[in-house]
């Protein structure tokens, strides 16, 4: 074992060629359609209202339905990014990917905190990089990093040094909490378990009373500053109003077909949980392994709930990670860490070699080239389901998100009433970009029952408008 321990510079240079490569390889694949989802659009929509001043108006309207439950720095900070539209996407890609990487450089002074030398610490973040999570994560555009590297950053400064920092961790927490809503809850798990094992129980109430706090306080300050109806628009839609989500029996399936599908992420967070719960079970568990069983636990919860799943698993991945390089250690160091990458890489998906998808560019893509069909298109009240194509186009309506849409309609019934009402009326609609076809009733069904706006939407929309055209991209219809 010693004789494959060796020198550090193996696993050095393994690690960095991996992550330079890494690198150099996503930094191509900012301008592919691939990964062009629901989240894409409603992010940049999100980002180009703010730009305009548009950040949770009070009132819906027929011109613009704003429902969203991300928090304000899910999005605020693409709206400070170059591009527009579609060339905001390169943007927004090249900043998750820098977010990715911190929280993997977070990975590596972590394993330098619990002494591990510097090789195998670097191996144990490239290792967390193959995981299939972390990598969707790199090819997305999603909050999750930026949520999970906040969170980080505040545990790191309430821990670091002889004596606990609860004012200055607050303020970092509750960013991760205007990132996403349980960004904090993990890492924040795993500070309180460092207050608690140090006995310092009046660090750990003042760091849950600080970030309360401080949270409240930004929310009054949003809404009584800014104008921001945070807490009616953004807060309650996610607490209360996001659709029915999954039995316990489809969550369960869901969590286990997303573990089964790559061998990597099963290794990490099977293998670290256990390692985790039972250090519990004999109560030896230190932060880092409350941090993992915290991480999973969140995990499984989002599972409940209907869209993207895989990000869910992203922090889980991270601190599955570092809990399996603490317990693995002399294998990532010298040769026995070049051999671990190279494991890694062939059971994970590492970005080095995961399929882009549509390698189409943007501005050739399908949703571009309608973009310009529609802005040809006499004007007249066109709602478009897939919001990044209703703003590309310069349609109006725009609903923000339609996932939400059906709530807003049962909320604002004027409005229902004004899109379907007579053909006369101004604001009644005239087309419809949806991504069901109306014509097919089971799928149509099933999405818009389950998922967007709502059943009743549905027969307005069979009622009251015909299919022009129907394509893998979307349907068009238009008033009779």
């Amino acid at each position: 074992m010693s004789a494959w321990r060796g020198p550090a510079w193996p696993a050095w240079v393994a690690a960095s060629v991996f992550f330079v490569a890494t690198v150099f390889v996503l930094g191509g694949r900012l301008l592919p359609v691939c990964a062009l989802d629901h989240n894409v659009g409603v992010y940049v929509t999100l980002a180009e209202l703010a730009r305009q001043g548009v950040v949770y108006p009070h009132e819906q309207s027929t011109d613009l339905v704003y429902c969203t439950f991300y928090q304000p720095l899910a999005f605020l900070p693409y709206s400070i990014l170059p591009g527009s539209g579609l060339t905001l996407v390169p943007s927004i890609r090249a900043l998750v990917r820098v977010e990715v990487l911190a929280c993997l450089a977070g990975v590596v002074v972590l394993l330098r905190r619990l002494r591990l030398r510097w090789d195998a610490a670097l191996i144990g973040a490239a290792v967390a990089a193959c995981a299939t999570p972390v990598t969707a994560a790199m090819m997305k555009c999603i909050d999750d990093p930026r949520g999970a590297a906040l969170a980080l950053a505040a545990a790191a400064v309430f821990a670091m040094g002889g004596r606990l920092r609860p004012a200055a961790a607050a303020p970092v927490f509750v960013l991760a909490f205007l990132t996403k809503l349980t960004a904090p809850c993990a890492a924040g798990v795993a500070a309180l378990a460092v207050a608690l094992r140090r006995r310092q129980i009046g660090s750990a109430l003042a760091l849950l009373g600080l970030c309360a706090g401080g949270s409240v306080l930004v929310y009054a300050v949003a809404h009584g500053l800014l104008g921001w109806d945070l807490a009616g628009n953004g807060l309650r839609y996610a607490l209360f109003d996001a659709r029915p989500g999954r039995s316990l029996g489809q969550q369960v399936a869901h969590f286990g077909r997303d573990l089964a599908c790559d061998s990597l992420s099963a290794l990490l967070l099977v293998g670290g949980g256990l390692l985790a719960l039972g250090r519990a079970v004999r109560w030896r568990a230190d932060p880092v392994d409350v941090w993992l069983l915290a991480a999973l636990a969140r995990a499984f919860v989002e599972y409940g709930s209907h869209g993207t799943e895989l990000n869910h698993l992203f922090e889980a991945c991270l601190a599955a990670a570092v809990v399996v390089a603490r317990a693995a250690a002399p294998c990532l160091a010298g040769w026995w860490g070049v051999v671990v990458l190279a494991f890694a890489a062939l059971l994970g998906r590492p970005a080095l070699r995961v399929p882009c998808g549509d390698e189409t560019p943007l501005p050739r893509s399908q949703l571009a080239v309608a973009a310009q069909v529609l802005r040809a298109q006499p004007p007249a009240p066109t709602l478009c389901e897939d919001p990044l194509l209703a703003w590309t186009a310069g349609q109006r309506p725009l609903v923000t998100d339609p996932f939400l849409a059906g709530k807003v309609l049962d909320r604002c019934p004027q409005i229902r009433a004004a899109w379907f009402g007579e053909a006369g009326d101004p604001r009644a609609l005239r087309r419809l970009v949806l991504l069901a076809n109306p014509d097919e009733p089971g799928r149509a069904d099933a999405w818009y029952t389950n998922l967007q706006f709502d059943a009743r939407f549905l027969a307005d929309v069979r009622r009251l408008f015909v299919v022009v055209a129907a394509s893998d991209f979307g349907t068009v219809l238009k008033r009779r």
